[in-house]
């Protein structure tokens, strides 16, 4: 009996030895990459159809790509902010504390990021931050490292950020210091290549396209992300180069996409394969509602922005030079009943449909004279030079009322592209619109 069981033990031993293996999953790493916001927290969208980007958007993406991936890496190239005025202040805030609150694994420095000061980056941003070549005299205590290494499984990840000296606004920083990103680059490499099992390397390079190229023919650097304010604004299409398993790509332009590397690695932790997508922020994606509530309490600060310059505005009213479309009505009445049929007679309704009836970056663009003495201040202080009126295209005329000898300045085509620029209004064609305005005609000048 014992040695029938020792039999059958034996073939059983032998048939699970020679039973073929399944193949094991290869391992995910998964990482999304952001930057070049430029103050954009939230898409246009005045001129109608869909526009991609906003924090809102964005952070539901992360949200829905994190319950699916939860060793999701986040990282952003910064250039975040766009001026120094107050509102920008604000707005470079919220889009700080938004990176914040969707667990952004770490971001670089890039153009503008200093702007506010290291202060503002340290108290707001995701820190800290990863720049191997920028240092800051006194900087607060946790603002950078040279580099974040992520724990995976089965290799972990190591991000490394250089900023070009070219590219970083440092205002009055004068304690800032840049060195060569490509020598900084190479230091990392040594102390990745000192780690066992050496990490999958990740450069977030602020840097112009040639530097950008020198640092990832550097042996050792499998993953670039670039990102610089001295391209092309506006870019829908931010290009990249899969060469072998490796790979590098440009952070797409105001925030409108979001970036991926995908790779597949084996069981022990080799590279198997990368590959680079984006997706657009379209409106599909719902708002989250916390990042939300961020934008709100942002447009409530532009709102008491927006009543502080009517009431400052009112000390100038009496000086206007402007007479308002409807002084025009008199003399130019077909034109003037052109007008009143067209959106432009309706352009501070749609601001306010819209909720953004008092941001200024909107209403300069939908008013007469906005921000200059004695133009718009209000729909409830100066209603007459709300919309896009007839002062828009041809000037204060004032003074054209009193003396019709006095003349404006022709429009043209220009006139119109100081707002319908291509990141307001990108499918603006001047002989199109025109012909739903047109006027002037046999009118008097």
């Amino acid at each position: 009996m014992k040695r029938v069981l020792l039999i059958a033990a034996l073939t059983l031993l032998t048939l699970v030895s020679f039973a073929p293996s399944r193949a094991q999953t290869p391992a995910r790493m998964t990482i999304l990459f952001t930057g070049d916001c430029r103050g954009w927290i939230k898409p246009c969208g005045c001129a109608g159809g869909e526009m991609a980007g906003g924090l809102m958007r964005r952070a539901t993406f992360i949200e829905q790509q994190r319950v699916q991936n939860p060793q999701l890496v986040v990282v952003d190239l910064g250039h975040n902010f766009q001026g120094g005025t107050r509102q920008e202040r604000i707005k470079a805030q919220t889009l700080l504390e938004s990176l914040r609150l969707s667990g952004y694994t770490t971001a670089t420095f890039g153009a503008n990021d200093f702007l506010f000061g290291a202060n503002f980056l340290a108290k707001y941003g995701p820190a800290p931050y990863v720049s191997a070549n920028v240092t800051l005299r006194d900087a607060p205590q946790g603002l950078s490292v040279p580099y974040k290494l992520v724990e995976m499984t089965p290799r972990s990840l190591m991000i490394v950020g250089v900023t070009g000296p070219d590219v970083l606004y440092s205002g009055e920083q004068g304690s800032l210091s840049i060195s060569d990103p490509l020598q900084a680059v190479r230091e990392q490499l040594a102390a990745a290549d000192a780690m066992s099992p050496r990490p999958v390397v990740l450069v977030l390079a602020a840097v112009k396209p040639d530097d950008a190229k020198r640092i990832f023919e550097l042996p050792g650097v499998d993953l670039l992300v670039r990102s610089y304010a001295g391209g092309a604004a506006g870019a829908d299409n931010p290009t990249y180069t899969v060469v072998g398993k490796r790979a590098w790509a440009e952070a797409a332009d105001q925030g409108r996409l979001v970036g991926r590397f995908e790779l597949s690695l084996a069981p022990d932790g080799a590279l198997e394969q990368v590959s680079v997508d984006y997706t657009p922020l379209g409106d599909k994606l719902a708002d989250h509602p916390e990042h939300k509530k961020f934008y709100e309490a942002y447009l409530d600060e532009v709102k008491k922005i927006f009543i502080e310059a009517a009431q400052q505005a009112q000390l100038h009213e009496q000086q206007s030079p402007f007479a308002g479309s409807e002084s025009c009505m008199n003399c130019h009445s077909a034109d003037f009943d052109k007008w009143t049929q067209t959106q432009h007679a309706l352009a501070m309704q749609s601001l306010a449909e819209a909720g953004q009836d008092f941001d200024p970056e909107c209403v300069v663009c939908h008013s007469v004279g906005y921000g200059t003495p004695g133009g718009f201040v209000s729909m409830d202080f100066t209603p007459g030079l709300g919309n896009v009126g007839c002062e828009v295209c041809h000037g204060a005329r004032k003074a054209h009322t009193a003396d019709p000898t006095i003349k404006g300045v022709p429009a043209d085509v220009n006139t119109c592209l100081r707002c319908h620029t291509t990141l307001r209004d990108p499918q603006f064609e001047f002989g199109k619109r025109w012909q739903t305005i047109k006027h002037g005609k046999g009118q008097a000048d």
